[in-house]
């Protein structure tokens, strides 16, 4: 209900607003790594963003291991926008692991 009366503020305000008191230097670098981050399309940038699908993943498989029903959709919207082999890799894994296997296999 309360998102009708809310803006959210995007990620280049936010960062504005965080490093408003920081050296100029400090202040001009952290917002081009965020307008990089946001419109960019390096390998890095495209990395970090199945970083943050994968992450949205693994935590639907702990979801689904405690009992929640809903989380197909999940998996199918956070699958379909990575964009690296290995993260639809690792994402495909992360379907037919528990989460303890997964983190077990990957995160040694």
């Amino acid at each position: 209900m309360g998102r009708r009366y809310l803006e959210a503020a995007s990620n280049e305000k936010a960062t504005a607003d965080q490093v408003s008191a920081a050296h100029p230097e400090v202040k001009s670098g952290a917002q081009q790594i965020v307008e990089e981050h946001e419109t960019g399309c390096s390998l890095e940038v495209i990395c970090a963003h199945d970083a943050d699908k994968l992450i949205c993943l693994i935590q639907a498989v702990e979801y689904r291991e405690l009992g929640c029903a809903n989380v197909q959709p999940w998996f199918d919207s956070g699958i379909s926008k990575l964009k690296t082999a290995s993260a639809q890799a690792l994402a495909e894994a992360a379907l037919h692991m528990t989460s303890i296997e997964w983190q077990k296999t990957y995160l040694p």
